[in-house]
């Protein structure tokens, strides 16, 4: 199940502030042991954490290469995760009333959170013995490394990511273009070694049909 919460609170004239804040926790309770693709929880993209590509970030730290990709084991290799958390805040404001027969609103936005795997998920690259695509036991290697891709309470919060930017809208009475651009303000994966991800050098520019949230 999952909990979706939003709020709007106008700060002045032509100017709101928007609020979400999303959970999510999928858990298996027969074999097989891992959820289905479609009743997984993504993050990273246009309506999620916009630092990211679409369903690039996590789950957890992720891995040391390109999380997209497809992975080669058992089942617990589709990527996505079991639980969720995720938070933005946007600031919108009106800047143009009407031009092209549109509002014209701009926007800054802070987005955070990412994904996990569940506590019956054996985690990156292996099958139902628990072993990796290379022969060895992961649950051992799990043990010796805490971040792993699974959901372990507050020490969880070391792998959210947290994104940045700012954006335009142009709403008309039937439909809202959005663009926005992102930088990454937190980097979990153990790709980037730095406070701010990529020295602030790889913006991304999302573009969506409707509001973020």
């Amino acid at each position: 199940g999952s909990v979706d919460l939003r709020r709007y609170v106008p700060l002045g004239p032509g100017t709101t502030l928007g609020i979400k804040l999303f959970g999510g926790m999928a858990h298996p309770t027969a074999r097989p042991t891992v959820v289905p693709f479609d009743r997984r929880f993504f993050s990273g993209g246009a309506n999620s954490v916009r630092g990211w590509r679409l369903r690039e970030l996590g789950p957890g730290e992720g891995l040391p290469f390109d999380t997209t990709a497809s992975v080669q084991g058992g089942p617990s290799n589709i990527l996505g995760g079991d639980i969720k958390l995720e938070s933005s805040i946007e600031v919108r404001t009106i800047l143009i009333q009407s031009f092209l027969a549109a509002r014209w609103v701009g926007a800054t936005f802070l987005d955070a959170g990412n994904v996990w795997f569940g506590p019956r998920n054996e985690g990156f690259g292996q099958d139902e013995s628990g072993r990796d695509s290379g022969g060895q036991n992961s649950r051992a290697v799990q043990q010796e490394d805490a971040r792993d891709g699974h959901f372990r309470g507050l020490e969880s919060l070391l792998d959210v990511g947290v994104g940045t930017g700012a954006g335009i809208r142009l709403e008309w009475e039937y439909l809202v273009v959005r663009l926005d651009l992102a930088y990454r303000l937190h980097d979990p994966s153990p790709r980037n070694d730095d406070v701010f991800a990529d020295d602030f050098s790889g913006p991304l520019l999302h573009f969506g049909i409707g509001q973020a949230f």
